[in-house]
């Protein structure tokens, strides 16, 4: 069992260490235990209303979409993905020379929705191939014409399944648009009325209403030791479109709303009595996906469907699976204590799963568990 007594002291001094020196203007923090909530926290500049901006926070959801897709009998992970868009069946992989990228060799094998959702397809992965092939802004309108656009023109950084190196964009929004082809919905109206409602999560979505924009929390930023606030418009993660439902980035939420989202896969699939999906696809997330003997992979965690999984960790156990946002956002859930556990924050800087922030919430919470 958590105690809370040394959660919240935990929390409280870690938080007000990051507040004094600059590093955060505030944050939320919620963690559930065993179906009960232990801990519920807002601090600085935030409020149970703040509506954050999650970003990569967002794969998990379109991996769920993925699964749930597979539970009606639309795909199987395990489908190529040309399959459902056909520009995808012959793709090259890309080599870097004298300075220009050319396209070196045939892919070993398709892209399958598996690769994906793993971070193994090589689509856009984080690399200099991806790097040297922006997409341009009138193919980025739309999932279509963005999934589109990589079928036809992106060079791979490797075959499927050679390297693990995440896809920080591309990977999960070709994904979300295989959903909207198999489900014949537009990808928000899919995660509206699929999960946000029967998870109860209102302010969930990829367009914000005036009034939800009125409370999104400011972008945080430190210069010079000081802090500064960035302003990115009207747009839910920098560079996209509102009209690309991007299932990679661009979801924003409440601590409360991505709470009842946690819950759920920390029940297997339930959440207040509703069964949204067959624990066995809960499971199928969860379940490391990504040997050792792929290039990428290191001792300490692996992929699952859309998450990490930790293999081995100082604070961690074993099992234990989640994700980050660029912006700051961080969750977990450990089957071993049933507990899940979600950290808001929105900062320019210090993001990502190798966040400060992100690690010392883990620390926090696992430090107090007895």
């Amino acid at each position: 069992m958590i105690d809370y007594n040394k959660l919240k002291e935990n929390i409280d001094t870690t938080v007000a260490e990051e507040i004094a020196n600059n590093n955060i203007l505030g944050c939320s923090a919620l963690v559930y235990q065993y179906g009960e909530k232990i801990f519920e926290g807002y601090y600085g500049n935030v409020s149970c209303d703040s509506i954050f901006r999650m970003a990569s926070m967002t794969k998990p959801v379109t991996a769920l979409s993925i699964l749930l897709e597979m539970q009606h009998g639309h795909l199987d992970i395990d489908d190529n993905l040309s399959k459902f868009i056909p520009g995808f069946k012959n793709k090259y992989v890309g080599k870097i020379v004298n300075g220009e990228l050319i396209s070196a060799k045939p892919a070993t094998q398709e892209i399958k929705l598996r690769h994906l959702l793993t971070h193994t397809s090589g689509l856009l992965s984080a690399d200099l191939i991806a790097d040297m092939q922006p997409i341009p802004p009138e193919h980025s309108v739309t999932l279509e014409s963005y999934a589109n656009y990589c079928a036809k023109n992106i060079l791979l950084s490797d075959s499927p399944f050679e390297r693990a190196l995440y896809s920080g964009i591309a990977g999960f929004d070709v994904l979300a648009r295989v959903v909207e082809i198999t489900s014949g919905m537009s990808f928000d109206e899919y995660v509206r009325e699929n999960i946000c409602q029967p998870l109860d999560m209102p302010d969930t979505t990829f367009v914000p209403s005036d009034a939800q924009w009125k409370r999104i929390a400011p972008l945080h930023d430190k210069v010079n030791g000081e802090n500064v606030v960035r302003h990115i418009g009207k747009a839910t993660f920098e560079n996209v479109p509102l009209t690309r439902f991007a299932g990679s980035c661009a979801l924003v939420s409440t601590l409360n709303d991505y709470s009842h989202f946690a819950q759920m896969l920390l029940n297997n699939g339930n959440y207040n009595g509703v069964q949204l999906i067959r624990s066995k696809y809960i499971e199928l997330m969860k379940t490391p996906h990504v040997p050792d003997t792929v290039a990428g992979i290191g001792p300490g965690e692996t992929w699952g469907l859309g998450v990490r999984v930790i293999k081995d960790d100082q604070y961690l156990t074993k099992g234990t699976f989640g994700w980050s946002g660029a912006y700051g956002t961080h969750f977990f859930v450990d089957p071993t204590n049933k507990l899940c556990a979600v950290y808001l924050k929105n900062s320019y800087y210090n993001g990502g799963s190798g966040a400060d922030t992100a690690r010392y919430f883990e620390r926090d919470v696992m430090t107090a568990v007895r």
